[in-house]
């Protein structure tokens, strides 16, 4: 039985880890097992030479009481080191607290554009009907990566082996994720094909690009899963609208009043 409980770290003298050229320190800060777990993982980078030389991503934004979250496949490059000249989005501090909070208010400001197209799929008839949000999507939807961490290489380029020691090392973490914050999420959009074959093996069988099911991950968590697969960052109106209209039918094996 995985255990929930919170670490609390007093002072500058509690080290916690190392990454990279420095030590990581929390100053008086309440955290979750997994929060702990996954801030201070280096499994990766320290036996994988695919790995780029970042802190991992806990997730975008907070997880507490989303009633959807997104499951993507892993973080890139361009959060931590801007995009198109714009500033990073996320902090590689050593400081840990100051790179949670950077992961924490992530969507406070505008989002990398990957974060922009995964918004439209909560509009229309979602926020009618699904989840009811006032000013950006992320109030109500959470957002976690299956792999913490960012690879030299995008995802699709690298070695279906690699893909798999990677996928093997942070499993746990997602696991944890979804343990310690039951009976939240209630519905996932599993985001690309490496999330929907990891989802796939709870459902008992291989699941196809659109289908949702209840997945009993746990005990007191089987949420709805909707397989979605990744088609680059830009989808037209139209590529969208199946999304959309997929998240409403997975909604109603919820039976339950809008989110």
């Amino acid at each position: 039985m995985l255990k929930s409980a919170y670490h609390r770290i007093a002072s500058m003298d509690d080290r916690l880890g190392e990454w990279e050229t420095g030590r990581l320190w929390i100053r008086g800060v309440t955290m979750t097992n997994t929060e702990y777990s996954v801030h201070n993982c280096g499994k990766c980078h320290q036996k994988h030479p695919t790995m780029k030389k970042y802190p991992p991503v806990f997730s975008f934004g907070a997880l507490e009481q989303k009633p959807i979250w997104v499951v993507g496949i892993n973080p890139a490059e361009a959060e931590y080191d801007g995009s198109n000249g714009s500033a990073p989005y996320l902090s590689r501090s050593t400081d840990i607290e100051e790179r949670r909070q950077s992961q924490l208010r992530y969507f406070d400001n505008k989002p990398y554009d990957f974060f922009q197209q995964i918004e439209k799929f909560f509009g229309g008839e979602v926020r009618d009907k699904v989840v009811d949000w006032k000013a950006k999507p992320w109030e109500k939807v959470g957002f976690v990566d299956l792999v913490k961490c960012v690879t030299k290489d995008g995802w699709s380029k690298l070695k279906p082996q690699d893909q798999r020691t990677l996928v093997d090392n942070c499993k746990p973490h997602l696991e944890h994720q979804l343990f310690e914050y039951r009976p939240w999420p209630k519905l996932i959009v599993a985001y690309g094909k490496p999330v929907r074959e990891w989802f796939s093996r709870f459902s008992g069988q291989y699941r196809s690009e659109y289908e949702y099911a209840r997945v009993p991950i746990q005990a007191e968590c089987a949420p709805v899963v909707l397989f979605i697969d990744q088609r680059g960052y830009k989808r037209s109106e139209r590529e969208i609208v199946p999304i959309r209209q997929s998240i409403v039918k997975a909604f109603q094996l919820l039976g339950s009043p809008q989110l």
